[in-house]
């Protein structure tokens, strides 16, 4: 029986709003019902319900129907389909933002190929709304060897191959949101009505680790308060009383540039109508420096004779898309990396009532084959 939009607001929105027309969002949660077969939202979701969920049923549903027609589409969609419920086993990377348990900082292979099929679909249906032919897993062959990149695009006669890469949480972020985690659990020794805030200068070891634990809940037990303090070199650590109208965010003692990783440990109650609250942030400076390997990698699947783009899907890796496009654009010398005619960085995210995404273009100063003019300004619109 196809969906209602009364029973999808009730439902599954359960009465929030969403910026989509009516149509949109009927549209969408019946095209995945159709294409992925009756009942594949219950098991992918199961009884998950909310304003995200829904959003990423509209979006999947919009996506679906454009690929579904293309050569070797099914085999996307079929990959799509294996590995969406995932999504509700392992939890998702961008969430460590949030209290989580450490397993969610797990290597998952299932994430990864389910970002990169996302990917893929996604942007084949935006070409594919823009009237370009695509063609899925072309083969190359270069030298000797056979390629297939991701998928091409034919653009006024010329063939542009495309490469995606989905980089999520490197291991040495995921070993820095373990340690984060471990010191933000100390929340659960805070007194009520305090905000503790850890900004780490270094990686610490596990002697500075309970130290800094140590530390922090003596100084959030004080009826002194605010307090401050920078902890034998390692940390700058500050407490304050829970002000629920206003959370402070305290200013580090060392301006820095690389992006922070945050780890939050919030807790609530109610008491006679009164909210109180106490809350945990660690933070810590990290830079991913994984882009050269990105770049040497997915240049080898393209080809010399045709222009190439690599698309670089960043929502899910630290620094996003504050800082790839500065990592990538170092990269794209004059004398590297010339099969690459340029790089799109791109970040998704839900935000406000509907799915956000931002992209930044790079082109190759020297590039072996320029990026057509028109297809860029597709690209970037």
């Amino acid at each position: 029986m196809p969906f209602q939009l009364k029973d999808i607001m009730q439902d599954w929105l359960l009465g929030q709003p969403v910026d989509y027309e009516a149509e949109d969002i009927v549209n969408g949660f019946n095209d995945v019902e159709r294409i992925m077969g009756t009942g594949w939202l219950e098991s992918a979701f199961r009884q998950t319900r909310g304003l995200a969920v829904s959003i990423q049923i509209i979006e999947l549903g919009r996506t679906l129907k454009e690929i579904e027609g293309i050569p070797k589409g099914s085999n996307l969609i079929s990959k799509i389909k294996t590995y969406y419920p995932c999504t509700m086993r392992h939890g998702n990377t961008k969430s460590a933002r949030a209290k989580l348990d450490s397993t969610a900082f797990q290597s998952s292979d299932e994430l990864h190929e389910l970002a990169h099929a996302l990917t893929v679909a996604k942007f084949v249906a935006y070409f594919r709304r823009h009237s370009l032919e695509i063609e899925l897993e072309p083969e190359l062959l270069i030298r000797t060897e056979r390629r297939h990149p991701d998928f091409r695009i034919r653009h006024d006669g010329i063939w542009v191959y495309v490469e995606v890469v989905c980089p999520d949480l490197s291991e040495e972020a995921r070993n820095i949101y373990k340690t984060l985690g471990r010191i933000a659990d100390m929340n659960k020794k805070m007194r009520m009505d305090r905000v503790a805030e850890v900004y780490l200068f270094k990686d610490p070891t596990g002697t500075e680790i309970d130290h800094i634990i140590d530390k922090c809940t003596l100084m959030a037990e004080s009826n002194l308060q605010p307090q401050e303090c920078i902890f034998k070199n390692t940390a700058q650590i500050f407490t304050n009383p829970w002000n629920q109208e206003r959370l402070p965010t305290f200013p580090p003692a060392i301006e820095e540039k690389r992006p922070i990783l945050v780890f939050v440990d919030l807790q609530t109650k109610n008491e006679g109508g009164i909210a109180h609250g106490k809350r945990c942030v660690v933070k810590m400076p990290f830079l991913d420096e994984r882009a050269q390997r990105i770049l040497s990698e997915k240049s080898r699947q393209l080809s010399r004779d045709y222009p190439g783009l690599i698309i670089v899907n960043v929502s899910n890796a630290a620094g996003g898309l504050k800082r790839w496009p500065e990592l990538i654009k170092r990269r794209l010398q004059p004398n590297l990396n010339r099969r690459i005619s340029a790089v799109l960085v791109t970040e998704s995210s839900i935000s406000g009532r509907s799915m956000k995404t931002k992209n930044t273009l790079i082109e190759h100063p020297n590039p072996i084959h320029q990026l057509p003019r028109d297809l860029a300004t597709i690209i970037t619109s």
